[in-house]
């Protein structure tokens, strides 16, 4: 009975796992990320569960990472109980599943936004094809991101200034939100 359940495990795995697409490359070295962006281990090996996001603005990328299971946990366990809440909720009825052709929330075609954000789930050299990967539009983020605490706002801010600080020049006081919503 066990190998029962445990061959249509496998089969089941089989099925939603594919090659990472080549959308979710490094768009420095054009290949697959190798590293944690937060505590740089290795994501190559075929049991490393991590995260990819890529945000686009006006076809020009503005970040990139990706993020191993181990720090993506330790950055949700600090967020507020209230924006997990939320989170969960606002992505829970997607318009579309799985595609990155069109905003998951709002189904707005890839080719008409001007601004958006890829997230992908990974298992070492391959993604996983379940709810994810999804594209977000960059109005829905901004939809999302005003429903989010203060103190989940500000460990994302942490996050993008610890993994992103931009030229000296940057640090100017720009209206709120000056940054793009990095969702984990």
């Amino acid at each position: 009975m066990w190998r029962y359940f445990q061959n249509k495990k496998d089969e089941f795995v089989r099925k939603i796992l594919r090659p990472v697409p080549e959308d979710f490359f490094s768009f420095e070295t054009g290949e697959p990320f190798e590293v944690c962006i937060e505590c740089k281990s290795d994501i190559t090996g075929p049991n490393s569960d991590y995260i990819i996001e890529k945000a686009w603005q006006d076809d020009e990328l503005i970040y990139e990472y990706a993020l191993c299971e181990s720090c993506c946990r330790d950055l949700r366990g600090e967020m507020s109980k209230e924006s997990m809440k939320y989170l969960k909720k606002a992505l829970r009825k997607p318009v579309l599943k799985t595609t990155i052709d069109g905003c998951r929330c709002c189904g707005l075609p890839r080719l008409e936004l001007p601004g958006y954000t890829l997230i992908g789930s990974c298992l070492g050299r391959e993604m996983i094809f379940w709810n994810v990967p999804v594209l977000i539009c960059e109005p829905c983020l901004a939809i999302i991101a005003e429903g989010l605490s203060k103190q989940t706002r500000d460990i994302m801010d942490d996050f993008e200034e610890r993994n992103f600080p931009g030229p000296p020049e940057a640090e100017i006081d720009l209206p709120k939100p000056r940054r793009k919503v990095v969702l984990m």
